[in-house]
């Protein structure tokens, strides 16, 4: 049997296999608590990790989820401004249209009533008992009725005071002596209609030719006009 010394005992071959068994012994114990740690901050870990992991593809699925609402709010908003842009083209056509017929409403106005003076002014140099003179006031009264419906009225002075609001005078007659006054500065008669639109607005001032006025007083009030 062999003997070892050291530290000053001695030690049989079988004492020292027990003891070097005894100090791997407590070194794999030492291993093991030590692998176990690891292995349960490895454990810890991926927990952690599959938390993570979790949390990640909760917030792509809300990334995802918003980023979807905010495409369809956009969507929204480039269909309403398509909207608004079209109700603006279609609102600036309605009003170039709105124009155009304004200014061939207009333009028709105009022919409409240089037609009606020359119809007056042929007439007027008419007798009362001719025939064509029947024709043209006929048709200068179709032609009334056409701008009635454009939205003219003629104004209605004769009978009534002169009124530069409404008329311009182009001249006098004396009065009749079987005619009495029957306003102050009476108009007697019409050479050129005068023409308002719906509002009362006029449009077209009548040329008038007055009554000479004698010297006389009116009682207050004579002389309303109504157009």
């Amino acid at each position: 049997m062999a003997w070892f010394f050291g530290t000053g005992k001695a030690f049989s071959r079988l004492e020292k296999m027990e003891h070097d068994l005894a100090m791997m012994r407590d070194q794999l114990g030492g291993i093991q608590e030590a692998l176990d740690k690891i292995a349960t901050q490895t454990d810890t870990t991926m927990s952690k990790s599959e938390d993570i992991a979790s949390q990640v593809a909760k917030l792509t699925r809300l990334q995802y989820k918003s980023g979807q609402d905010v495409l369809a709010r956009l969507d929204r908003i480039e269909d309403a401004l398509l909207a608004e842009q079209q109700r603006e083209s279609d609102l600036a056509a309605a009003k170039e249209q709105a124009q155009l017929l304004a200014e061939q409403r207009d333009h028709l106005l105009g022919v409409l009533l240089k037609q009606l003076d020359e119809l007056d002014l042929a007439a007027a140099r008419l007798g009362e008992g001719e025939a064509w003179r029947t024709v043209l006031v006929r048709w200068a009264e179709r032609i009334l009725a056409a701008c009635s419906r454009l939205g003219l009225r003629e104004i209605n002075l004769v009978g009534t005071s002169f009124d530069p609001a409404l008329a311009e005078s182009v001249g006098t007659v004396p009065r009749p002596p079987d005619r009495p006054p029957l306003a102050p500065y009476e108009v007697a008669e019409v050479v050129r209609r005068g023409f308002c639109d719906a509002s009362g607005q006029v449009l077209r001032p009548a040329r008038v030719i007055t009554y000479a006025e004698a010297e006389k007083e009116y009682e207050p009030g004579e002389g309303r006009k109504e157009i």
